[in-house]
């Protein structure tokens, strides 16, 4: 499915010219094509995400919408933590670290029916390389841009 905003996904969602399932499953596959080139994400959440698409499609023919994120797919970055998922933050230190709680941001996400499918991939505690003749304004999350652009999700948090 092209999309070109939220806003205009976010409409075809409302009005049932695709589905979260739909729409989320066609994330993962683009994830699959593409994940050995842009290796954006730390952390893939395909049962998780199928299961709120599932309820995000459940809630909008009964009525329901929770605004212009409701069922729209994103990933978050590997700083922030979501409850029971493994949080990195990049670093080896943490590589068996899981999550006992949601981020603020994260339960906030929820709330508006976002749909997250997974963790992506950041600098080692968000430390990025730094040279005084190479300075880049957003370093750090330079490669949260990636996979939007391929159309492996069409929101990113971070």
């Amino acid at each position: 499915m092209p999309y070109t905003s939220i806003r205009e996904t976010a409409e075809e969602l409302r009005s049932g010219i695709i589905t979260p399932t739909e729409l989320v499953t066609e994330i993962f596959e683009h994830i699959d094509q593409q994940e050995h080139e842009t290796q954006a994400f730390i952390t893939l959440m395909r049962e998780e995400a199928l299961h709120a698409a599932e309820q995000a499609e459940r809630e909008m023919r009964t009525g329901l919408y929770r605004g212009t994120l409701h069922g729209i797919p994103l990933a978050i970055k590997d700083l922030i933590a979501v409850k029971g998922i493994p949080t990195t933050a990049g670093s080896k230190v943490l590589a068996n670290h899981t999550s006992e709680i949601d981020a603020t941001v994260v339960e906030q996400l929820r709330r508006s029916g976002a749909i997250m499918v997974g963790k992506s991939w950041t600098y080692e505690f968000a430390y990025g390389p730094y040279s005084p003749l190479h300075a880049i304004p957003g370093n750090v999350s330079i490669r949260q841009g990636g996979p939007v652009a391929a159309r492996q999700q069409p929101l990113q948090q971070g």
